[in-house]
């Protein structure tokens, strides 16, 4: 391994990230407000979360300080459950509709038995029936499985916000540039980005890189 180069992350932490997630929607923080008050870099506390670093044990002090646990519990394997989370049905069905009609993260057309596939290796049942009426749901107020939601984020590689905490605003424009830019690459042949790799880029500069895209195309 070169110098400087990220070792892969290994399961423990991948489940920090995941954890201090969890936590930080529990208390309705937005990413800023978190890596301000922990006293972490935007650039610092991004590449950490999107696994390309390593978060410290400083670091997980600092974290677990301002979301009010301990640092042992951003550690746990006990801190992500399967809770019901309850969400707006019709916002709930406008955002799984968004995911299917974008590319996937690899370019590839949406196609729901590859996300039967990754949700059972997941070891969470699901059937097109299922993602229909997700699709589909008229209720005032659903009840959802946060696991489930979880894990439809991460197949589509989009933040798991986007499915389970529709307040954070921030985080709605930025998944919806990035299936913007994903629509707009695959209209042209262009290979599609990574969630990883838009992580810092704002939204409007996302939409206009497709903007951009697309007005060249048609000249």
């Amino acid at each position: 391994m070169g110098r400087g180069s990220a070792a892969p992350s290994t399961e423990f932490s991948m489940r920090v990230v995941s954890n201090i997630e969890h936590r930080r929607q529990e208390v309705g923080k937005t990413h800023q407000q978190l890596f301000t008050d922990a006293g972490l870099s935007k650039n610092y506390y991004w590449k950490r979360l999107n696994h390309e670093l390593t978060f410290t044990t400083n670091d997980i002090d600092a974290l677990a300080r301002v979301l009010g646990v301990e640092p042992e519990d951003l550690t746990s394997k006990r801190m992500v459950g399967n809770r019901a989370l309850r969400l707006s049905g019709p916002e709930l069905a406008r955002r799984v509709r968004l995911l299917a009609e974008a590319p996937t993260a690899h370019g590839d057309e949406f196609r729901i038995s590859d996300l039967v596939d990754f949700l059972r290796s997941q070891e969470i049942e699901f059937t097109p029936e299922r993602w229909a009426s997700l699709s589909e749901e008229t209720a005032s107020v659903t009840s959802q499985s946060e696991k489930l939601l979880v894990e439809i984020a991460a197949f589509f590689d989009v933040d798991r916000v986007y499915l389970t905490n529709f307040a954070q605003e921030d985080v709605t424009e930025h998944v919806e540039a990035q299936l913007v830019l994903r629509r707009t690459l695959k209209q042209i042949g262009g290979a599609t980005v990574s969630a990883r790799a838009l992580g810092n880029v704002p939204a409007s500069a996302l939409l206009q890189i497709a903007k951009d895209i697309s007005a060249t195309d048609q000249k």
